[in-house]
């Protein structure tokens, strides 16, 4: 049987997150998926160890970035990633990111029973090296998503996103915040796309000082130029960046609210079944 969903997962220097994630695969209740892996110029020696590590295992396709940049995010070897998939649906999940071990199969169930172009997930974020303790954040995306929404933020965290292959085939511009104009682009391109958010917590996003996330100064600058190279004139790119940056003080706020799920740590809630959240709920 032919696997359904392809998960993408660029690495670099990443060989100490590699056994991890792939257990985090491995675990999975659904066995219907493939992992297309790119070694994106890797120098310590992971990629070998990564062999080693999935030899038994014929659903990881480890393959090189043939399009090496000294742009340091992964762009280039996703849009790599996307030139080998041959299933119906893609996945996305970093290399240091973790999964509920139910996230395909519920996912994917809720995905094509709806008949669903695009769905995505409830998610926690957590300090790496930290998943004995609550998360940082539990944030619920919207339950319905237009091109609108994505007006000066990006509600969409990769790790968390199943849609359809076609569509992600729109691939990714080499910029900061590539996942943030992947969005605009695919919704520009696609305004009546069928969405659909699952809000159950079945991600897990990894925050350690090597990520992008934790570079707080200079994101303003990229989600301008987001703004700019999505056809946006300039007054419009800092109207937008306006309502960016009052989104995420938004969000600091509201993660200070308290919750019985933001109580329990990441093993316990990567043990337990799926946590249910309300939609609006977001700490």
């Amino acid at each position: 049987m032919n696997p359904l969903v392809s998960v993408i997962t660029p690495y670099r220097n990443a060989k100490r997150f590699l056994s991890g994630f792939v257990d985090s695969l491995q675990c999975q209740t659904s066995e219907d998926w493939t992992c297309i892996m790119v070694d994106d110029g890797s120098s310590d020696g992971g990629p070998s160890f990564l062999a080693e590590l999935v030899a038994d295992d014929p659903r990881f396709q480890l393959i090189s970035n043939t399009n090496l940049r000294q742009w340091p995010g992964p762009a280039s070897a996703r849009n790599c990633a996307l030139a080998h998939v041959t299933t119906d649906y893609v996945a996305f999940c970093d290399v240091d990111d973790l999964w509920h071990p139910q996230k395909l199969e519920r996912q994917l169930a809720f995905h094509c029973s709806n008949n669903l172009e695009l769905t995505v997930s409830a998610y926690a974020r957590f300090i790496d090296g930290q998943i004995d303790q609550p998360p940082q954040r539990v944030v619920c995306p919207p339950a319905q998503l237009v091109s609108r929404d994505l007006f000066g933020h990006n509600p969409i965290p990769m790790l968390t996103a199943i849609l359809s292959a076609d569509l992600a085939r729109i691939g990714f511009s080499e910029v900061s915040h590539e996942d943030f104009l992947f969005w605009l682009d695919l919704f520009k391109a696609r305004p009546s796309i069928r969405y659909g958010c699952l809000p159950e917590i079945l991600a897990f996003y990894c925050i350690h000082p090597r990520s992008l996330s934790s570079q707080k100064a200079a994101m303003p600058f990229w989600a301008y130029r987001v703004f700019r190279n999505s056809d946006q004139s300039r007054c419009r790119s800092l109207f937008s960046l306006f309502f960016w940056v009052m989104d995420h003080i938004l969000s600091r706020v509201l993660a200070l609210r308290s919750s019985v799920g933001a109580r329990l740590s990441i093993e316990e809630l990567l043990g337990r079944p799926p946590l249910l959240l309300k939609r609006v709920e977001w700490f």
